[in-house]
């Protein structure tokens, strides 16, 4: 979305009386059709997540549309701020492609994990997950709680959270970055104390679930 309303914001300032980006490269220069050059870098995959700024204007110039044309006078302005303009979207094509990755549900799972001290990945239909809730709320404590049904993302985080602990289901709870496990050893650690511990609070009056 932000690399298209871009693209559309370069096209209305740099391109009003004609549909095409003139971009100047080692004394030449390529006409390229402003949409069919919005479809390409969108949609092609010659431009990949860890490409420098060169590998980009390679691919540019490799574009089907281009054609070489001569320079005039009149057109040195506008050739610098098109040239200014392509740099500014190069450089977001990159750092879009870097807030991608960044964001990957692995990243998001590991980001959860270490920024709260009790943390459980459940769906908020599964009477496992309830069960695991429900210990908490024994020990007067508040879980940060990723329900997995309500997000778009949730079966992507659900990989994720496979890979990292070497199961699928839920609930799956962590404290203080360790995993605990699932809704038995969730139970069995609250009866044994051992979740009072990792907690730092009293352990007594404790109900059976």
């Amino acid at each position: 979305m932000v690399l298209t309303n871009l693209l559309k914001h370069l096209r209305f300032h740099f391109v009003k009386q004609k549909p095409q980006l003139i971009y100047p490269f080692q004394d030449s220069i390529r006409t390229i059709n402003f949409l069919t050059f919005q479809s390409y870098i969108l949609s092609h995959n010659r431009i990949k997540k860890k490409s420098s700024l060169f590998d980009i204007n390679k691919a540019i110039l490799q574009h089907p549309a281009g054609s070489e044309a001569q320079t005039s006078p009149k057109m040195e302005g506008q050739i610098a701020r098109r040239r200014f303009a392509m740099m500014i979207l190069l450089s977001v094509l990159l750092a879009t492609s870097s807030s991608a990755s960044a964001s990957s549900p692995e990243v998001f799972v590991k980001k959860t994990i270490s920024s709260h001290q009790i943390v459980i990945f459940s769906k908020s239909y599964c009477p496992y997950c309830r069960r695991a809730k429900e210990v908490f709320k024994e020990l007067n404590q508040a879980p940060h709680v990723i329900e997995l049904d309500e997000r778009d993302d949730g079966w992507n985080i659900q990989d994720a959270l496979s890979g990292i602990v070497g199961r699928r289901t839920v609930p799956q709870v962590f404290i203080n970055g360790k995993h605990i496990g699932g809704s038995d050893d969730t139970v069995e650690a609250y009866q044994n104390g051992e979740l009072a511990k990792l907690l730092g609070i009293d352990s007594t009056d404790r109900d059976d679930l």
